[in-house]
């Protein structure tokens, strides 16, 4: 039922306008935000599959001061690839494939910039991945957040959205670290894990269970 009402409320949100989407998407400490931003720093913003992420991905603007980068995988097929981008940009957010994230990063050390991340993907290179323990299991993850964020020396906030009912969201935002190159590798990575699975525990009805997360473990023909 959550994934039907996804699928519908991703096609509404081709149309959605500005006004509308901010009666359906309300914020929670957004002003950790505006903190950094005063003092000219970027942000990484980690988030998961959780209730409906593609409204919060356009709705990510509004709440935040820094200037929104996406991180994303291109779709194969040009033409639609090109039509979600544009919908998913409409009201400010910029999407960039993962090899244009080093410009990116380039370009923050200028103008403070928050990158988002949907981290809870399997990743296709388990050798770029990082570890982590998931529901009882060693995972690998997508290590692209930890990596910028440890490379910039960048705050890490996670993004909880949450259902409050049929087609309206909060989102929480948590600070889970201020300065990411204090940290051993790897540790944003588990960070993000835990606070994913205490997230889901609280509503598992709101995750994609379709991802298929549990389809290879890090010790099966994984690199140590």
């Amino acid at each position: 039922r959550h994934f039907l009402d996804i699928l519908l409320e991703m096609i509404k949100g081709f149309s959605l306008n500005e006004e509308e989407l901010s009666k359906r998407y309300s914020y929670q400490n957004a002003e950790i935000f505006e903190t950094y931003s005063r003092k000219g720093k970027s942000v990484v913003l980690l988030a998961g599959h959780l209730a409906n992420w593609e409204w919060g991905a356009l709705a990510l603007c509004r709440g935040v001061p820094q200037e929104c980068v996406g991180v994303y995988i291109p779709i194969s097929n040009k033409k639609i690839d090109e039509f979600v981008r544009r919908k998913r940009a409409k009201f400010g957010l910029r999407l960039v494939p993962p090899e244009g994230v080093g410009r990116e990063m380039v370009k923050s050390k200028k103008r403070p910039t928050a990158f988002l991340l949907l981290a809870d993907q399997s990743p296709v290179l388990i050798e770029n991945a990082h570890p982590a323990v998931f529901f009882g299991e060693k995972l690998p993850f997508l290590s692209g957040g930890d990596r910028i964020a440890r490379r910039l020396g960048l705050p890490v906030i996670y993004a909880e959205v949450k259902r409050k009912s049929r087609g309206m969201y909060q989102v929480n935002f948590k600070e889970m670290t201020p300065d990411a190159s204090i940290l051993p590798e790897g540790e944003v990575t588990r960070l993000f894990a835990n606070a994913l699975e205490n997230s889901i525990c609280e509503s598992p009805s709101d995750w994609l269970w379709s991802h298929r997360r549990w389809k290879r473990s890090w010790d099966v023909g994984a690199i140590p």
